[in-house]
């Protein structure tokens, strides 16, 4: 999160009016899913609808709440390894207010692209879909980190897509199709 760390809301406003999205109006609540990758494209796409995040504990969950506080998000804080149970019972509670949730669904730590069964529970739970939220970006650069953070280059374009809306029925079903959606529905 280098660029967060030395440019702050500079820099998240400058690739905030790079994205373009493709949204559709919800009129119930949804699960936002999207790659830890494209972590920041994704925070650019449910910034303007107040959703609720999970942001880990830690340090870069600090500072991403931090920066992206005053853009109509709320944060619940936790992850699978720290006060994970909680935060899916708050998360749940969230979607069950009437409150959209979003989540980077490839766990805190990875591996890259190997979606985490966290999203499925709180989907059952809840009784709400997944909405894939997928990304194309014509310039970027990724981390050097393990999911190699993507960062669209200030005045680049990036397009959000929501992707259709997947109801948990069954689990390895759900777990694959999110993946197939998530993983094949954007540009590399």
């Amino acid at each position: 999160m280098n660029i967060l760390t030395t440019g702050g809301k500079i820099a998240w406003n400058i690739m905030k009016h790079s994205c373009r999205i493709n949204k559709s109006v919800e009129s119930s609540p949804v699960i936002y899913a999207s790659l830890h990758q494209d972590m920041f494209a994704a925070l650019m796409y449910v910034s303007a609808s107040g959703t609720t995040l999970l942001v880990s504990n830690s340090k870069d969950g600090n500072l991403l709440e931090s920066v992206l506080s005053g853009e109509g998000l709320k944060f619940i804080r936790g992850s699978t390894g720290q006060s994970g149970s909680l935060a899916v019972k708050r998360l749940v509670s969230e979607l069950r207010s009437g409150q959209s949730i979003g989540l980077a669904v490839d766990g805190p730590k990875g591996p890259h692209g190997a979606i985490q069964e966290g999203v499925i529970a709180i989907s059952r739970l809840s009784g709400c879909p997944i909405v894939p939220l997928t990304m194309n970006y014509s310039r970027k650069i990724n981390l050097n980190n393990w999911d190699k953070t993507a960062l669209p280059i200030p005045f680049s374009k990036t397009i959000v897509t929501a992707g259709e809306k997947i109801h948990c029925e069954h689990e390895s079903a759900t777990v694959e199709i999110l993946a197939d959606a998530l993983l094949k529905g954007q540009s590399r």
